[in-house]
This record gives C-alpha cells, sequence and structure tokens, in this order.
C-alpha cells in the first residue's frame, strides 16, 4: 500500500521543482502532434463525427448529452462520444477543434504518467529503507 505523509501539503514548491519537467513534456507533445493541425478527418473519423448523427449536439441538454452515448442505437464509448458532440457543439465540423481537445488529452495523460512515475519510483525508494521523498 502507498503512504503518503504528512508534510507533502506543507512543500509549496513541488509545483515549481516540476514546472520545467511538466513544460517541457507538454512542449514535446505539442511538437510532436503540431503537424495534425493542418489535417481534415481520417480513418474512423467519418463514421464517428461526419455521418454520426448522435454526436452533432445543437445544445447541451440532458437529452443531447444522453444520445452522445448511442451509435447505432447501442450503448458505445459514453465518454468518446460525448467529447466528440461537444467538440460538434463548439466548432462543428471544423477538424482544428477536434485535433486540438486530442492535443489536450495527450498531453495530461503524460503528465499523469510522469507523475504516477515519479510518485512510484519514489515511494519504492522510501521502501527499500531510504527515506522517502514522494512528492518532493
Amino acid at each position: 500500500m502507498l503512504c503518503v505523509h504528512e508534510d507533502i501539503f506543507a512543500k509549496g514548491d513541488v509545483l515549481r521543482k516540476q514546472a520545467v519537467p511538466m513544460l517541457l513534456l507538454s512542449l514535446l507533445c505539442a511538437v510532436v502532434y503540431f503537424n495534425s493541425f493542418g489535417g481534415g478527418f481520417h480513418y474512423d473519423d467519418k463514421q464517428n463525427i461526419v455521418t454520426n448523427p448522435s454526436v452533432h449536439m445543437r445544445d447541451v441538454s440532458v437529452d443531447s448529452i444522453t444520445k452522445t452515448f448511442y451509435y447505432n442505437g447501442n450503448f458505445s464509448r459514453p465518454l468518446s462520444y460525448l467529447s466528440l458532440g461537444l467538440n460538434y457543439l463548439f466548432g462543428g465540423l471544423d477538424p482544428f477543434g477536434y485535433h486540438l481537445v486530442n492535443l489536450m488529452i495527450h498531453i495530461l495523460t503524460c503528465l499523469t504518467i510522469f507523475h504516477l512515475t515519479r510518485f512510484i519510483v519514489r515511494e519504492c525508494q522510501g521502501r527499500a529503507g531510504q527515506p522517502s521523498t514522494a512528492y518532493s
């Protein structure tokens, strides 16, 4: 079981210490993903976005949101289709917004993995007899 120490929140400079690696990871994601912004829809985008009336949201109502959870009448990938529906609501069929949201998802995923890996490594160091420096 992972151990959380009381002094975690006392260290106000945790984010400052991690700002440079987080910024570099975010920049790396943006550089790798940058070429997608000039592109259109590809592969399964036509069936999942362009010709899928379930994600063509007109408003943010319970019915519109619930409608996005279904593809061809079957409950399928609700979070993904809700995201596509909100993209459609705010940007129609302009691929730029969809690519921008995908970039944000990739950056958040990368930063989550960074923090999780950092925490696990530091916690394992603490369990090996070294003082735990989790979140430092």
